[in-house]
């Protein structure tokens, strides 16, 4: 596959407007595409999401198909009935080019917008037929969402040609019981593990769990991205009016 072929979206919010807060609009397609988005549609993305964050938090079963549940909703939006987003990739395929998808986050004007709704959604897990779009390591399409709509220059390789990560998962002395820190450690490689194979990460982890370990790591090296995973735990005990509960070490 050879070549780059650049494909823009546009969400025009507009706060002012409460039956079609956003537009979906398409202007480079051959058939320019122009879709009002009903108020009620955008809020049921807005509750995929919501819906989404908690389990993320407890790394509930379900996460990896509400992940493409949100992902869908997104791609839905999108693509409305015109599918616009499926027609970018079916031409960028038969031409045997790779698809960059540009999400512009715009105002009604088409200016920065610092309040759009788009700007926290998770377009990383756009997915069409229950499979992501952005998960081939490189293949695949590539997403780059912005605020605004300045045209995308070309991509910069980082100094160091790699993120850096410094991972660290901390326990307080003398709780119970500790964080499992080599689960934690897993999780994190588990999702890192095509960009680090690849090259584009370089994780370092903080082993003794500590703070001054952490000081010790951070005065003397440079890190990108400090991923810090504190002790959490629910534990389940018995209150003085005799309930049974879920609860942190705050209970009675």
């Amino acid at each position: 596959m050879g070549g780059i072929e650049t494909v823009c979206v546009e969400l025009r919010y507009d706060s002012l407007s409460a039956e079609s807060p956003l537009s979906v609009i398409w202007p480079g397609a051959e058939r320019p595409v122009l879709r009002a988005v009903g108020a009620a549609e955008v809020s049921a993305v807005e509750a995929r999401h919501r819906g989404l964050a908690p389990v993320e938090a407890r790394y509930s079963e379900s996460m990896a198909r509400l992940r493409v549940d949100v992902g869908e909703a997104l791609a839905s939006l999108i693509d409305g009935p015109e599918r616009a987003l499926e027609s970018a990739l079916v031409g960028a395929r038969r031409r045997g080019v790779r698809l960059r998808l540009v999400v512009r986050l715009v105002g009604p004007r088409g200016e920065v917008d610092a309040h759009h709704p788009g700007a926290a959604w998770r377009w990383e897990l756009l997915a069409l037929e229950r499979r992501h779009l952005f998960r081939d390591g490189g293949v695949g399409p590539e997403l780059v969402v912005q605020l605004g709509d300045r045209d995308v220059g070309p991509a910069t390789a980082l100094p160091t040609r790699a993120l850096r990560i410094l991972f660290m998962a901390y326990s307080p002395e003398g709780v119970q019981p500790e964080l499992e820190y080599e689960a934690e450690e897993d999780r994190l490689l588990a999702g890192l593990q095509e960009h680090i194979q690849d090259g584009r990460v370089r994780l370092s982890v903080v082993e003794d769990g500590s703070l001054d370990g952490l000081r010790r790591r951070l005065s003397t090296g440079k890190y990108d991205i400090v991923h810090f995973s504190p002790y959490r735990y629910r534990q389940l005990r018995q209150c003085r009016r005799g309930c049974r509960r879920g609860n942190t070490t705050s209970c009675i």
